[in-house]
Formats: C-alpha cells, structure tokens, sequence
C-alpha cells in the first residue's frame, strides 16, 4: 500500500485575518489575536460603513454601551459574537468568509471590507442568520432554514463565475 501526502487546506499567516461565521461570530486569527492582547483590547464596538461594506472593530472599554466582549482561547484566536449586527446588514453567507485586516494604531481599529455580494439590500431586516429559534422576528411564522441565504449565496457565486 503507497501512501500519499495529505495537503492543507488551511494556510498559517502573520497577516491579519478575520473570518465571519454564519451564524454571527467574528474569528480574529493568532496574529490578531496577539495584536488585540499587545493592546489590551477586551471589548469592542462595532462601526459599519454601509457604502463600502467595511466593518471595524474599535477599542472600547468593557461594558461600556454598545460595546461587545472579545473571548480569548487559550489557544491563539479570539472571537467576538455580534448575530444582532450581521441581521441588521442582512448577511446572507451560508459558509464561512475570510477576509484580510488592517489596523489603525491611532483609532485602535481593526477594519476589513465585506464582499458586497453577502450584504443584504435591506437594512435592518429579519432575513440572514437566523434568530436562534427560526422564526422571522415578530411575527411567530417559522422561515425556512437558510433558505434565503442557500439562494442567494449560489446566484451570486455563479454570476461571478459567468462574468469571467
């Protein structure tokens, strides 16, 4: 029996990265992490620029309004759980995003543009992830799960595809 190399899927970076989950979570990766705890950044609030799809992540003090805790593993990542934003911009991605960092040392923010295609046309919606017990807000009827999502998701990868 011959054996073969199994390759990663996953690649090691010093760059800053972050991913966005579908379910509403923000991964930051071992180099942010190690930035955020240089800084001793604990909390954060979330600032949205909706004409260019970027999200940053200021520095704020804990429990502070409208600030969000930053969990730290033990391992070398962090993550901040924000599912009450990514319903107001009605993020539709059904799988996990990755997308590049920057920081700016003098507003002590973490910034990275969202791919617009993920971004819903309706601020503010019900639509996008889920509130946790399926049904639209407000309104008690059950939504399919992800349906809407699934949809969009697979038109916008396959209008990208054509357009190539």
């Amino acid at each position: 029996m011959a054996y073969e190399i199994f390759k990663r899927s996953i690649v090691r970076t010093e760059d800053l990265v972050l991913a966005i989950a579908p379910h509403g979570r923000i991964a930051l990766n071992a180099a942010c992490t190690r930035l955020f705890e240089a800084a001793h950044v604990e909390a954060v609030r979330i600032l949205w620029d909706k004409e260019r799809c970027g999200i940053a992540l200021q520095a704020t003090v804990k429990g502070q309004d409208d600030s969000y805790s930053v969990a730290f593993s033990r391992g070398r990542s962090a993550s901040i759980t924000v599912r009450s934003f990514f319903r107001h911009i009605d993020w539709t991605a059904n799988k996990r995003v990755t997308l590049p960092a920057s920081w700016d040392h003098e507003l002590r923010v973490l910034k990275a543009d969202l791919p617009p295609k993920f971004v819903g046309t309706k601020t503010g919606s019900s639509a996008g992830i889920g509130s946790g017990d399926g049904r639209a807000s407000g309104k008690g009827i059950p939504r399919s799960p992800g349906a809407s999502g699934n949809i969009r998701n697979w038109i916008a990868l396959h209008e990208t595809d054509t357009k190539k």
